[in-house]
């Protein structure tokens, strides 16, 4: 595979990924508003939907940190430093 064809897929891979989130994201928010709406409806007592809009907006966050902070390739001369430190230990 070439350089273009390498990037040509991690682009797509990438494009999927934020597919996914805003599908997500959408359904994260028709969730929760149906959630408030049955706790609305129920009476209003202790606000319960807050336990699955926090435990599901939290891996939310943490899928848009890691589409947002991706991880970079190791370098060779990464590589070649960590050798070098290898070599150095007794």
């Amino acid at each position: 595979m070439d350089a273009t064809e390498q990037l040509r897929a991690e682009a797509l891979a990438s494009l999927k990924r934020k597919r996914a989130f805003h599908k997500q994201l959408k359904a994260y928010l028709l969730v929760s508003l149906t959630l408030m709406l049955v706790w609305w409806a129920d009476g209003m007592g202790d606000f319960w939907p807050i336990w699955p809009i926090a435990g599901w907006g939290l891996a939310l966050i943490i899928q848009g940190w890691t589409l947002s902070h991706t991880e970079q390739p190791i370098t060779d001369r990464e590589i070649e430093t960590e050798m070098e430190r290898m070599r150095a230990e007794p």
